[in-house]
């Protein structure tokens, strides 16, 4: 076998090419002669292609590794002699004939192209009558011209077995070789060639990566990945290193000072691998790795920068792009290809260099015409070289701020900070500036600092709209950190004054009925004035109104201000249409609106793509988890919450929302040592989420039989004068459950018969559908719990359809029915203790026990045919986590089930199914 390995390059660990590989194999076992990897430089193209060559020679194909290489290009034949040579024994297989091909490619014989073709047929002939042949080729663009057209021959002639080309590539210039084109059109025109691009490696991958290393101690594995794919962009090249800074430097990478001149030496030997350009290219690299992004009509700056004459400029560019180190961006301009080559190329550039650079590039764009595009260039160069008092750099800087807060507030942060820090003692500016540097933090979702520096301006704002505006923005901060009562105190000032105006009146409502505050009186007042405020206003207080409504129980007002809110953002600007469609679907998914919620969710998901602003994105989280749950979508609702959780630390009221949502999930389905975990977490003071996680925690007692711990802990928070009164309902309608399964059915009785005694207005839909079972439960009452169970049909409350319909059995002559749909929704639920009890039901009744099944599932949920409809739309992971605010590798979990149920094993075939109507 002709097996050469000299020129593998095993440096990067083959992680996370599953598919990729899968896809080359697939090509080469198709009528492909030629298949071409491609990819940027580090992908893995060689690492790839080498596991492929050791695949196939396993697989018994004969792999002949052709040399390519830049010192050995201009002599004939050097890739085919290099991998031949170690294979001329006459007493190996066909060793006297590849010994003969050997002397005639030798430089010295100058031996007819002739002879060397027809030996070489025959050589190639005799291999591929006993097995397939694979030529492999590392960087075919430097494969001698020669060996190249000698191969484009053996490609063309009949086989017994398949003769194939593998090779990568990177260039897509081939002015050295002029074969490679010919070889490609000929290959393309007869529908023989393949083209296999190399992604980025997925989270799931670089997590593997991470995990093989030996990280030292303290570092946070999962910081390490997140760092990781950050700096490298999924590039295993790029992760390497990055694993390398880590070790060296910490969480901080490569941004940290490097002292050692070994480090310098290894990014020095880094670069060189990756650019293989010359001086000129390479200066010209750094100039563009600091300015960021460079289109056509910034060459002239960049050859300033450079000192270059412009003709020689443009050649180190188009170089650039020829090595794929300057890609196009999304623009129209070039930059960089990743994050981390940049750095190490600005790393290179000294201080004094980098502040005469930086000077330039201002200079230059202080002569263009005044666009947002330019102010944020301007804004980006200024950032270092701007000194306090410099009246045009805050000027461009609020400037850029402001641009970059609508759609992008993470972005404006430090802007806002560097305009503001930029201003002379006593300048009235920076109020301003740090005013609104407030409210760019809080929509990054950073409310702990955007209380802290609101907290410091509000003093020095008088009073006015912009003072209105500021205490809004404080409370916001001070409600998502859980300081409801200084939210509250602030509010009742600001309130206070003649001109306050709906929105603040609203807000003061909200805050007041989460703080058990009366509340009526400034719902009266916002309702009074909201019609005369301007559309953003009105848009804000009724958002302010449905949430109050919500924390006063008052669940049959929110359909029609539902609708109203709808009519008020209907031709709003994005952003603000995203925040009342959050505020709609939290408050619907919270109240069990299943439906209406899932259609709200997804609107508000489309929407934050294009407003890009983060505020809302916990409550968002919060609904997804929230309708999931109702919908008996749990592995669902667990990855979202365990995914956010770990995010929320600024945002103690969502994120302990989220464990409860988490621990009430855990205990239905019998997983009472992973719930009890989960409450060991920390708790905030947030009254509503100590209240759920206590509803959760009865949960826990009830169902892992504790009916005692149950009750007590249900009484202890219902005697708390701390609990909510929307909360209160909840506790009651599980306490009359708990109550009436451990036998108390009158007791059980009574508590439901109040809850439904105060108006069905006053309770939220599950709760309303518990009562109503557990009352006809308790009373024995089949006709009551049919009632409840229809209701629970109708409003999608997986859980309750089958406890309805279980209780429903214990009541009705004719159970089967009724205990075998439990039987199926409990078993689709995986809710382990219920199906217990069911079974238990039908052993006692002489009934047959469904099996579950074993089939593939072909029902997906929400959020999986949410996933499905945009991989149909052609967007990567990377995009389908940003749409539906979730990480890379929960996406590829969502993925596999996906696959699974629909029995799709790719994109392709899942965008198909969803073209062939998998989801009408």
């Amino acid at each position: 076998m002709i097996d050469i390995d000299r020129y593998a390059v095993p440096t990067t660990p083959l992680l996370g090419r599953d598919g990729d590989m899968a896809r080359v194999r697939s090509a080469l076992d198709g009528s492909a002669r030629v298949v071409l990897i491609r990819g940027e430089a580090g992908i893995g193209k060689s690492r790839v292609l080498t596991g492929m060559c050791e695949r196939l020679t396993a697989e018994g194909w004969n792999v002949v590794r052709l040399g390519a290489d830049e010192l050995d290009r201009p002599i004939a034949y050097s890739g085919l002699r290099a991998a031949l040579a170690g294979h001329a024994d006459p007493a190996l297989e066909c060793g006297a004939l590849t010994g003969s091909l050997v002397r005639l490619l030798d430089v010295a014989t100058a031996a007819p192209v002739a002879a060397i073709t027809a030996t070489a047929r025959v050589l190639f002939g005799e291999l591929t009558e006993v097995t397939p042949v694979l030529l492999a080729v590392d960087d075919l663009e430097l494969l001698d011209a020669d060996t190249l057209a000698l191969v484009t021959v053996l490609l063309r002639q009949p086989a017994t077995n398949p003769l194939v080309l593998l090779g990568n590539l990177r260039t897509v210039s081939f002015s050295h070789a002029s074969e490679l084109p010919t070889v490609l059109h000929w290959s393309r025109e007869r529908g023989q060639l393949r083209e296999i691009e190399l992604g980025p490696m997925g989270d799931a991958a670089i997590g593997e990566l991470v995990t093989a290393a030996t990280l030292p101690g303290g570092i946070d594995p999962a910081a390490a990945v997140a760092t990781v794919a950050a700096r490298s962009g999924g590039n295993p090249l790029f992760a390497l290193q990055a694993l390398v800074d880590i070790s060296e430097f910490g969480i901080g990478g490569s941004t940290a000072p490097v002292a050692a001149v070994a480090a310098d030496d290894r990014r020095r030997a880094f670069l060189d691998r990756v650019l293989r350009v010359d001086h000129e290219a390479r200066l010209l690299a750094r100039a563009v790795a600091l300015m960021g992004m460079v289109t056509p009509t910034r060459m002239g700056v960049v050859a300033a920068m450079t000192g270059l004459e412009p003709r020689r400029a443009a050649l180190a560019f188009d170089a650039l792009i020829e090595r794929r180190i300057l890609v196009c961006g999304s623009e129209g301009g070039y930059r960089v290809v990743h994050q981390f080559v940049r750095d190490v190329l600005c790393g290179e550039i000294g201080p004094a260099q980098r502040w005469h650079w930086q000077r330039l590039i201002v200079e230059h764009l202080y002569t263009l015409p005044q666009s947002p595009e330019t102010d944020l260039e301007i804004a980006a160069a200024l950032h270092e070289i701007a000194e306090v008092g410099d009246d045009r750099a805050i000027e461009v800087l609020t400037r850029a701020a402001v641009q970059a807060g609508a759609t992008a507030p993470r972005a404006a942060v430090p802007l806002f900070e560097r305009a503001a820090a930029l201003t002379r003692p006593g300048d009235p500016r920076a109020a301003r500036l740090r005013s609104r540097l407030a409210g760019a933090l809080l929509l990054a979702g950073r409310p702990q600092e955007a209380a802290t520096v609101a907290r410091t301006v509000l003093p020095a704002t008088e009073s006015g709209a912009e003072r209105a505006r500021l205490v809004t923005l404080t409370v916001d901060a001070l409600v998502l950190t859980g300081a409801l009562d200084e939210a509250a105190d602030l509010i009742d000032a600001a309130v206070a004054a003649p001109d306050a105006g709906a929105r603040l009146l609203a807000k003061a409502a909200h805050i007041h009925a989460v703080t058990d505050r009366p509340a009526e009186p400034l719902v009266t007042a916002a309702e009074q004035s909201i019609a005369t405020e301007p559309i953003p206003e009105q848009i804000a207080a009724l958002g302010h109104l449905i949430r109050a409504r919500v924390m006063q129980s008052d669940f049959g007002a929110l359909p029609e201000l539902w609708r109203r809110l709808a009519d008020a953002a209907r031709t709003a600007p994005a952003a603000a249409r995203l925040g009342a469609t959050t505020v709609t679907a939290a408050t619907q998914a919270a109240a069990g609106y299943t439906e209406a919620a899932s259609a709200t969710i997804a609107q508000a998901q489309s929407l934050a793509t294009t407003a890009c602003v983060v505020l809302y994105r916990e409550d968002l989280t919060t609904a997804t988890v929230y309708n999931a749950l109702h919908l008996g979508d749990w592995a669902s609702a667990l990855s979202i919450a365990g995914e956010a959780t770990a995010d929320l630390e600024d945002t103690p009221t969502h994120r302990d929302t989220l464990t409860a949502l988490t621990v009430e999930i855990l205990a239905q389905r019998g997983e009472f040592a992973a719930a009890e975990r989960a409450l060991a977490d920390p708790l905030s003071t947030d009254r509503h989420a100590i209240a759920l996680r206590e509803w959760a925690r009865a949960a826990l007692h009830w169902l892992s039989g504790d009916v005692r711990g149950a009750r007590q802990t249900l009484v202890a928070q219902l005697d708390s004068s701390a609990t909510p009164r929307w909360r209160r309902s909840q506790l009651l309608a599980r306490l009359a459950a708990v109550e009436t399964d451990a036998g108390a059915r009158e007791r059980g009785a009574r508590l439901a018969a109040d809850l439904l005694a105060e108006g069905e207005q006053i309770l939220d839909r599950p709760t309303l559908v518990l009562s109503r079972l557990v009352h006809g439960w308790a009373n024995a009452d089949p006709e009551a719990v049919a009632d409840g169970v229809r209701l629970a049909d109708a409003y999608r409350l997986e859980l309750l359809r089958g406890q309805g319909r279980l209780w429903l059995a214990e009541l009705d002559a004719d159970a089967e029915p009724h205990l075998m749909e439990a039987a199926r929704i409990f078993g689709a639920l995986s809710a382990a203790p219920w199906r217990r009890r069911t079974v238990v039901e039908l052993r006692r009744r002489g009934i047959a026990i469904p099996r579950a099944r074993t089939g593939a599932r072909t029902t997906l949920t929400e959020t999986e045919a949410q996933i499905a409809r945009l991989v149909q739309q052609g967007r990567r992971n990377r995009e389908i986590a940003e749409s539906v605010f979730l990480s890379v590798k929960t996406i590829e979990r969502y993925l596999t089930r996906i696959y699974e149920k629909t029995g799709t094993t790719s994109r392709f075939e899942l965008a198909r199914a969803v073209d062939g109507g998998l989801l009408d």
